[in-house]
């Protein structure tokens, strides 16, 4: 092979060697000069209600950017500053999942990055965390009033259940920002065959979604306790379309508690 030929060879191979590490490099460059938020700007973007675009410096290379609600910052027991945020989607290692969500704490210096976003939220209840991981706050989110913790029965004519609400008012999940409508396609029972358990929606897409019951029987008259019982059967029965709106429980947010459930037409 000709010297010419050679030289041509080893030009396109460089080439093609610069165009696929091209897309790394680039990434790496992001990583590199990323922007990073001070606590002062993070104070005043809970304030604001802004959402936050979050890179963590040992989130892998391919990781979604976590999107985060971040309700406070603090500093913990060993003076590191801490963001208190809720996770609504992006990569999280502990979940395993490139879009998970749920609540969870950020070292500030161990984000790469973390810029604002367009998007505001809605302020929800939120378990701020123990002294052991925030000691010191430097500020965080004005919750709102607190609810009663009961659950909250409307009857129509004195004669049938159209709507329960506040059926699991637990403080350590987050309420889905949006109600579900679907039709009832299965539900199961506890062991008395009586109190139901959990139920499965089918939406208009096909797509279908189980969501637990759970309530504290104890918190309620023995009069609420019946239409409770009643109510839910009545509207959770086969074929019946509800709309509702549920709890995002568990460290990813994927375990579904029912909170409301009421007549479609509502």
């Amino acid at each position: 092979m000709s010297a010419q030929k050679l030289r041509g060879s080893s030009t396109v191979s460089r080439k093609l060697l610069f165009l696929l590490l091209l897309p790394l490099a680039l990434l790496i460059s992001q990583r590199v000069f990323a922007q990073k938020l001070s606590s002062v700007d993070i104070c005043r973007a809970i304030e604001n209600r802004v959402v936050l675009v979050l890179k963590y410096s040992d989130d892998p290379v391919w990781a979604a950017e976590r999107t985060i609600h971040p309700y406070a910052v603090g500093r913990s027991p060993s003076r590191n500053i801490i963001v208190f945020a809720w996770q609504a989607g992006g990569y999280s290692s502990s979940a395993n999942s490139n879009d998970a969500q749920g609540w969870r704490s950020f070292r500030l210096d161990r984000v790469n990055s973390l810029v604002p976003s367009t998007a505001t939220f809605r302020v929800d209840d939120a378990p701020f965390p123990s002294q052991s991981v925030i000691q010191n706050y430097v500020c965080r989110a004005h919750l709102p009033a607190k609810i009663s913790e009961k659950p909250k029965v409307e009857i129509h004519n004195s004669e049938r259940v159209t709507r329960i609400t506040n059926l699991y008012p637990h403080n350590d999940c987050a309420r889905d920002k949006q109600p579900t409508r679907g039709k009832v396609v299965e539900r199961d029972f506890e062991k008395d065959g009586v109190s139901v358990s959990s139920i499965t929606l089918e939406e208009n897409d096909g797509s279908r979604t189980l969501i637990n019951l759970s309530f504290k029987r104890d918190d309620v008259d023995q009069a609420t306790l019946g239409w409770l019982i009643q109510g839910l059967q009545r509207l959770s029965r086969m074929g019946n379309t509800v709309q509702v709106r549920v709890k995002l429980c568990g460290a990813a947010g994927r375990v579904l508690m029912l909170d409301q459930i009421s007549e479609s037409n509502r």
